[in-house]
């Protein structure tokens, strides 16, 4: 990991920004006090990492704190220039999960059977997860690399972003042709929160309730679990998802901005 701390001329302001690599990728954060300067502080810490990184990593996300909702526009104005160069917004949605959260859900889809998500192929999962985000904002965060999906969702049932909740976690299959149609992956953000980490429907079986029924199922899980709270993170361009999760009782809590860059392999690059 390599990072760089930068102080405005006179202690008007400190930021921080670090990233690592793993193969032809990096991930980074920039942190910045609020106040004058904020912003072009946030720019140059940017920069500093885009100079920094070898040839060979191909895709660049960068996540951010410190900035206003105004600041956010504007790094995004100085950044977001050339077409391999975009700044995605990402909202943190949550819900209180409540005692009426237990009963049974009784329009349930017609048709399926429920298996843990463990029991799997994982390359099933993997598939599932590139046909459900192919060609929307959200797989920019991933891009179209099947190894990367597989080693996201390793991680995630791994356990490396919060304990994996095998109990609030499950996949749709067709009953009768076997076919993985959706899946719901949870897992414990803090003893009282859950965090949905990722809900996956085949587009071929849209319109069906299947994203519905896998939210408000996973409702019924954390509420058996003792959990009081559940989040989730979605792009501002996902009206869809949007609106799902508002229909099912989420709120926007807090939101983000994440710095995407798409890089030719092999290529140097400067500021």
């Amino acid at each position: 990991m390599r990072g760089w701390y930068l102080a405005a001329p006179g202690g008007e302001g400190e930021g921080l920004g670090f990233y690592s690599t793993r193969p032809r990728a990096a991930f980074g954060h920039v942190h910045v006090e609020p106040g004058e300067g904020a912003v072009a502080r946030a720019a140059a810490l940017v920069e500093a990492i885009r100079r920094d990184l070898s040839p060979n990593i191909e895709s660049l996300d960068i996540g951010f704190t410190g900035l206003d909702p105004t600041g956010e526009h504007a790094l995004a104005d100085l950044l977001h220039h050339p077409p391999e160069r975009t700044m995605l917004k990402r909202w943190a949605m949550e819900r209180a999960i409540v005692p009426e959260d237990i009963a049974p859900i009784a329009d349930a889809p017609s048709g399926i059977r429920m298996y843990p998500i463990r029991s799997l192929p994982r390359e099933a999962l993997v598939e599932l997860d590139v046909r459900a985000f192919r060609n929307t904002v959200d797989a920019q965060l991933i891009g179209t690399d099947r190894t990367e999906y597989g080693r996201m969702l390793d991680e995630l049932i791994e356990g490396r972003l919060g304990r994996f909740l095998d109990e609030a976690s499950t996949a749709l299959v067709d009953a009768s042709t076997s076919e993985l149609e959706a899946a719901l992956l949870t897992s414990e953000q803090t003893p009282r929160m859950a965090i949905y980490l990722d809900v996956m429907v085949e587009p071929s079986h849209r319109r069906r309730g299947l994203g519905r029924y896998l939210v408000r199922w996973g409702f019924r899980a954390l509420a058996a679990l003792g959990y009081s709270t559940v989040r989730l993170w979605v792009t501002s361009e996902n009206e869809p998802a949007r609106a799902l999760y508002r229909a099912t009782g989420f709120r926007e809590v807090a939101s983000a901005v994440i710095y995407r860059e798409v890089r030719p392999p092999g290529q140097p690059h400067s500021g």
